[in-house]
């Protein structure tokens, strides 16, 4: 319980995502990084685009301990946008923009983000009170990407020097045990989190991951940053695909998709849907869910026995860890248990189940889940007394 289960020691190089970033880029140039519907980008291209966005952000003043709020639709201009914040080395925050507009400003309020990057669509119903913006497709930043350069920025390039303590990104909570807050969670653990996802699952170059989760969903950045750090290509759906699991089935078929990351009943839906269509989703390879407990349905069992390639993880962990467990079901199904594990704790983490006394419970008894190590948050923005009572 204290010491066997928490065996979690790995070496993790301390280089930030950027870095990461860069060296597939140098690696592999001309690899696919991103489709969309109307839009196909190389690594060196993605990379270029994010390195002006960079640049231009620098030069207004964003550098770390900073935040960049990114108010965009779900497009390529949104990864641009989110890799251009890190190599800023400030935080990004992804806002769902279809919240409504007492939420996004309330968050923006909230956040009190240096600069917003977004859109002439979206810029209006962000209000009034921004302190900078940056509208992407305005003639004048137009002409200001154009002559930025595009090279990867540097220490020298920056506002401040980065470190792996400084936040890499901040996600609001749904508000439903209260006020939504603002979780920071520092470079360090995210870097934590992709060593031990790309160390743990297979993938690289040629495998093709859905961007199906919504931004403002924290398991976002593990489903978009890992495919970035590992050379895959990252593959956009339309927002019409992504709300009818008919058409999900469809275009994962149409585009190849080897992993898809979602919450189980998107899951169910998508496996239904294929098979009420014929649709065999014979590319579709690893199924990642999180964001609720993982329900083992006939669909998702009869989908996994029909290939022994096919894979489900169970990622699960509090906003405030990002993830702090993982569980990889057996190839076998007649060995799938009745319900899913959450497993074993990731790399660098530990994981342990008090009584109200503080105490470990033996197995099988009930108590709280109580999480520490690397995968931990900086604490609530904004909130220090809320963080030392307690992060969730």
């Amino acid at each position: 319980v204290l010491e066997e289960w928490n065996r979690t020691a790995h070496d993790v190089p301390p280089d930030p995502v950027p870095v990461l970033f860069e060296r597939q880029v140098a690696a592999e140039p001309r690899a696919t990084a991103l489709i969309s519907e109307d839009t196909t980008l190389s690594y060196a291209g993605l990379n270029a685009r994010a390195n002006r966005l960079a640049h231009l952000l620098a030069a207004s003043g964003v550098g770390a301990e900073d935040v960049v709020a990114i108010a965009l639709p779900r497009s390529p201009e949104l990864v641009v946008a989110l890799l251009a914040a890190l190599k800023t080395g400030a935080a990004y925050l992804t806002l769902d923009i279809t919240a409504p507009e007492q939420r996004l400003r309330a968050v923006l309020s909230d956040c009190a983000p240096r600069i917003v990057v977004t859109d002439t669509a979206t810029r209006p119903t962000l209000g009034d009170g921004l302190a900078a913006d940056v509208v992407l497709d305005a003639p004048e930043t137009d002409r200001a990407l154009a002559a930025a350069p595009d090279t990867d920025p540097t220490d020298a390039d920056r506002v401040r020097p980065t470190h792996l303590g400084h936040p890499a990104y901040v996600v609001y909570t749904s508000g439903s045990t209260g006020a939504p807050k603002g979780v920071v969670m520092p470079m360090s653990s995210l870097v934590n989190l992709l060593a031990w996802h790309t160390g743990t699952y297979s993938g690289g170059v040629g495998t093709r991951t859905a961007q199906f989760l919504a931004v403002s969903f924290d398991f976002a950045v593990q489903e978009i940053l890992q495919a970035l750090v590992a050379g895959k290509t990252l593959v956009i759906p339309e927002d019409h695909v992504r709300r009818d699991a008919y058409e999900l089935a469809r275009w994962i078929t149409r585009h190849g998709i080897n992993e898809l990351f979602a919450p189980t009943l998107v899951i169910d839906a998508v496996l239904a849907a294929a098979a009420d269509t014929g649709e065999r989703l014979d590319s579709l390879t690893d199924l990642f869910q999180g964001g609720e407990q993982f329900r083992l349905s006939h669909e998702l069992r009869e989908f996994c026995a029909s290939s022994w390639r096919r894979m489900a993880h169970n990622i699960c962990g509090p906003a405030g860890t990002h993830a702090a467990t993982t569980a990889t079901l057996p190839d076998d199904i007649d060995e799938w248990p009745s319900a899913a594990s959450i497993g074993q704790p990731l790399w660098n983490a530990s994981v342990y189940v008090l009584d109200s006394a503080l105490s470990p419970v033996p197995p099988g008894v009930r108590g709280e889940l109580y999480i520490g190590g690397a995968q931990l948050a900086r604490g609530y923005l904004g909130r220090p007394a809320r963080t030392a009572d307690r992060l969730l």
